[in-house]
């Protein structure tokens, strides 16, 4: 009788993890420091000013709209009949702030996701290292496919999942704030 093989695999316990603060300070440490994180803030709180703005103006526009326009539909062109109750002056204003706010985004999320690439890019190198120098045990009893599994979900979290919780958590802190302070 052949003797049973047994592999010394073994299967990998479901963890029911949290993460630390320790885990958030070390991304924003990598991701560039304390001058990203002011930079981050400060655009932040611009961003949620400027749709303030673009808001208010909005309303500005709609209630400086003349009345008498619906009543006179052979009128060519509103804008240039209004300029004397301030339209005109509105809708730049109103098409100014809008593309502010554009710009303003795209440079947000330039600024947010190349700290993003960089504290991803350290992180993986270290995932890596850490894998590589674990002890030969580990590797005997841990399938492959375990180990990449824990690898790929890891660096997954990292890349798709923590800044965007992150940064979802902020806006709703900053909107909350403005409303406070704005009223």
């Amino acid at each position: 009788m052949i003797p049973k093989f047994k592999p010394a695999v073994k299967k990998a316990k479901r963890v029911n993890a949290k993460t630390s603060s320790k885990v958030y300070k070390k991304y924003f440490a990598l991701a560039g420091g304390p001058l990203f994180v002011s930079l981050y803030l400060v655009g932040l709180v611009m961003k949620r000013l400027l749709n303030a703005l673009t808001t208010w103006l909005l309303g500005r526009v709609k209630s400086a709209r003349p009345k008498t326009l619906v009543d006179q539909p052979e009128k060519s062109s509103p804008l240039i009949q209004s300029v004397g109750n301030g339209l005109q002056q509105y809708l730049y204003l109103y098409l100014m702030s809008s593309l502010m706010a554009m710009g303003l985004q795209a440079l947000f999320n330039r600024h947010t996701f190349s700290g993003s690439l960089r504290a991803s890019k350290v992180l993986f190198r270290d995932i890596t290292s850490r894998v590589i120098r674990m002890p030969l045990l580990w590797v005997d009893t841990t399938s492959m496919g375990e180990m990449l599994k824990r690898f790929t979900v890891d660096t997954q979290m990292v890349d798709d999942q923590l800044l965007i919780a992150v940064s979802d958590f902020a806006e709703q802190f900053v909107k909350v704030l403005i409303v406070v302070v704005v009223g």
